[in-house]
């Protein structure tokens, strides 16, 4: 089990436990709304987890828990429209997991509370007001609690290859976070002697995104959050392997 499946199964099972008591007064079940990016078939591992971990919890999905799904098939803009069609349900809470679903969800209501599972940089993005004390509606998991952390990317990277002069940090500009944390990034080489090569991504093309980075002779390459490089990122540990210098 990787430790975001863990986690995911882990925050779903947490929340069930106030609602057993609302089950047992009002003789209601619960219904939580889940909002995807990706496919149904993408996160199916995910999905088996929480039901797995729910079922541990005394729960049984479709009889004494209601779960209502929603997958935008890697399709952003279908977010939105999702996320009404949950509210309008009237769930009992939402369930999201990378930013672009907690932007959906919390554009699409203020009264429902919302569990984000990978929230990144959820302060700086506005979703919570802090760490310790979130307020709002909103609470749950951070994946990447804010930008510092990828600067120890990039210091774990310079201690793997002493002798580095260049490095190259792949990141999806269409991801907002992403733009604060590349700037995280530079800062963190400028302290190292370091020169960071940014490559942008293009998900249908990356063998020609990897071709021009070689070009620079990187001696590592790091890389920034988002969907979109999460979902490719079999591929691009492959095209790392096969094209870094060993």
């Amino acid at each position: 089990m990787n430790r975001r499946t863990f986690l995911w199964g882990l925050t779903l099972g947490t929340l069930s436990v106030p609602l057993a008591a609302e089950v047992q007064q009002a003789a209601k079940v619960p219904r939580i709304g889940m909002l995807w990016l990706g496919s149904r078939e993408a996160v199916q591992p995910f999905i088996t987890m929480y039901e797995q971990s729910l079922r541990q919890l005394g729960y049984v999905v479709g009889r004494t828990l209601l779960v209502e799904q929603r997958f935008a098939d890697g399709k952003a803009e279908r977010l939105p429209a999702l996320a009404a069609e949950l509210v309008s349900l009237d769930v009992d809470l939402i369930a999201v997991g990378a930013n672009p679903t907690i932007e959906a969800a919390r554009r699409a209501t203020t009264t429902i509370p919302i569990v984000m599972a990978n929230g990144v940089d959820p302060v700086g993005q506005g979703y919570i007001a802090s760490l310790a004390r979130p307020g709002g509606s909103i609470t749950g998991l951070a994946w990447d609690p804010t930008p510092e952390i990828v600067g120890k990317h990039v210091e774990f990277l310079g201690e793997l290859v002493p002798l580095a002069s260049r490095i190259a940090a792949i990141w999806d500009p269409a991801f907002l976070p992403n733009r604060s944390y590349l700037k995280e990034a530079e800062a963190a080489a400028r302290r190292r002697g370091l020169i960071l090569q940014p490559v942008e991504l293009r998900a249908a093309d990356l063998p020609s995104v990897f071709a021009t980075m070689i070009k620079k002779q990187p001696a590592g390459v790091i890389v920034l959050q988002g969907p979109a490089l999460f979902l490719q990122r079999a591929k691009i540990i492959d095209l790392a392997a096969a094209s870094l210098p060993r």
